[in-house]
C-alpha cells in the first residue's frame, strides 16, 4: 500500500509534465492541393493562407480544423488580418475579397487589377488599382468597402500588381515593386515622391526613418538605404540575375541590424551599412518549381535568423553560427510533381510556420517568437501584417 501511495505523485508529475520538443521539429504538416506561393499570416490563433487550387484557408494554429476555405481565384499574395479576425487578400487575377471571421464574405471587388500586398492601416485597407492602362491609383478602402480617399500615382507609372505596400507610423505610405525600378513615397497630403534606383528593386522595408532596398543592376546586388536627407549604399555580391530571384525584402530588427537574402546568402548589416557577417549560400535556384521570390527570412526576439533557400531551412544565431537545419525534399508528398521549395516564412509564439511549392503548410518547434520591438519587422514577420508590431499579452 505504501509503494502505491509513494508512486502515485510520480505518475502525477509525468503526466503533468509538457511535452519536450526539438528546435526545428515538425509539429503538423497539411496537404492543402496546388502549389503555394503566398505568404501565410496569423493572428489569434488562425493561419490564413492562400493557394493554387483557387482557394484562401483560415487554420486553427494546431493545425486541426481548417477552419473555412473560400473559392476564388489563385491566392499568391499575402493577406491582412483586421483587429476582429476580419481578412483581406487578392487574388492572382486581382480581385480583393473580404471575409469575417467564420468566413462569410464581407464585401468584393471584382474589377480586377489590385495588387497582391496591400497594407492595412488603422480602420482602411491600402491598395493599388490598375484602374486602366493609363492611370494607377493608391486608395484606402474603409471597413465597409468603400473608397474613402484616393492618391493618383504620376503617368506612365506602369502595373504595380505585384508592389508591396508598408506604412509607416506616421502614415506614409512606401510602395515597391519586384522587377521595377522605381519606389513611391505617398505622404499623407497626397505628395507623391518617385525615388528612380540605379536597376530592378525588390520589395523595400522601412524603419520609419529611410527606406532600404535591395537592387541589381549589370554592376551588381546592391542594398540601397534611401534617407531624409541622404541616398547611401552598399554593395552585396556580383550577382546580376533579375531581382525576383536573387533578393527578398530586407528584415530591419530590434538590435538596429537590416538582414538581406539573396541567391547567393545571408547579409547582415548595420543600419548605416556597414557588414557584420555573412551565410554564403550555393544558388537557392535549384528547382524554381513555382516561380516564387526568395521568401523573407524571420527574425526572432532571441536573435536568430530563421532563412529558406531552395527546399532548405536554415536557422543561425545572432552572429551567424548554424544552430540547425532542415531538408524539405525529404518530403516526398508533392502536388502536381512540384518540388518542396520553400515560399514562405512566418514566426509567432514557439511556431515556424513554412509554406511549400508542395501544396504543404508545415508547424516547426522553435524555442523563440517573433522581435516584436523591431522597428520594422517587415510582411512576413508581423503577423498581422498592419504594418506595425502589437506586443502579445502572454510576453512580459
Amino acid at each position: 500500500m505504501k509503494k502505491t501511495l509513494l508512486f502515485l505523485p510520480l505518475l502525477l508529475l509525468l503526466s503533468c509534465r509538457e511535452e519536450v520538443y526539438e528546435d526545428g521539429e515538425v509539429l503538423w504538416s497539411i496537404t492543402l492541393r496546388g502549389p503555394i506561393r503566398g505568404v501565410p499570416a496569423y493572428h489569434d490563433g488562425v493561419i490564413y493562407v492562400g493557394s493554387d487550387w483557387n482557394r484562401l484557408f483560415a487554420i486553427e494554429e494546431d493545425g486541426y480544423p481548417i477552419l473555412w476555405q473560400r473559392v476564388h481565384g489563385d491566392f499568391t499574395g499575402a493577406p491582412v488580418v483586421w483587429e476582429d479576425g476580419t481578412v483581406t487578400a487578392t487574388d492572382w487575377w486581382g480581385n480583393m475579397y473580404t471575409y469575417d471571421l467564420k468566413g462569410n464574405l464581407v464585401w468584393g471587388k471584382t474589377e480586377g487589377a489590385w495588387n497582391e500586398y496591400p497594407a492595412l492601416y488603422g480602420e482602411k485597407i491600402i491598395a493599388i488599382h490598375e484602374v486602366d492602362t493609363a492611370i494607377t491609383t493608391l486608395e484606402w478602402i474603409n471597413r465597409d468597402g468603400n473608397v474613402g480617399r484616393v492618391d493618383t500615382f504620376p503617368s506612365g507609372t506602369g502595373a504595380l500588381g505585384k508592389a508591396n505596400v508598408i506604412v509607416r507610423s506616421d502614415g506614409t505610405v512606401v510602395v515597391s515593386s519586384a522587377l521595377y525600378d522605381v519606389i513611391f513615397k505617398i505622404y499623407e497630403d497626397g505628395n507623391i515622391v518617385k525615388y528612380t534606383v540605379p536597376g530592378l528593386v525588390g520589395h523595400a522595408s522601412t524603419d520609419d526613418e529611410a527606406i532600404y532596398a535591395v537592387t541589381t543592376g549589370s554592376m551588381g546586388t546592391y542594398l540601397e538605404k534611401i534617407g531624409p536627407e541622404s541616398w547611401d549604399y552598399v554593395k552585396i555580391n556580383e550577382d546580376t540575375y533579375p531581382i525576383d530571384f536573387t533578393a527578398a525584402q530586407p528584415i530591419i530588427d530590434s538590435r538596429g541590424r537590416v538582414i538581406v537574402l539573396t541567391d547567393k546568402g545571408l547579409y547582415v548589416f548595420t543600419k548605416g551599412l556597414y557588414p557584420l557577417w555573412s551565410y554564403p549560400l550555393s544558388s537557392c535556384r535549384k528547382f524554381r518549381s513555382c516561380g516564387v521570390m526568395m521568401p523573407t527570412p524571420v527574425v526572432g526576439r532571441s536573435g536568430n535568423v530563421y532563412f529558406a533557400c531552395g527546399s532548405n531551412l536554415m536557422a543561425v544565431s545572432e552572429d551567424g553560427r548554424l544552430l540547425w537545419f532542415k531538408d524539405f525534399s525529404e518530403d516526398t508528398v508533392k502536388v502536381e510533381s512540384n518540388y518542396s521549395e520553400i515560399s514562405g516564412l512566418l514566426l509567432i509564439d514557439n511556431r515556424l510556420i513554412v509554406t511549400s511549392c508542395n501544396g504543404k503548410i508545415y508547424s516547426l518547434y522553435v524555442n523563440d517568437t517573433y522581435d516584436y520591438d523591431a522597428p520594422w519587422p517587415m510582411f512576413q514577420a508581423n503577423p498581422r501584417r498592419t504594418g506595425k508590431v502589437r506586443v502579445p499579452f502572454n510576453f512580459p
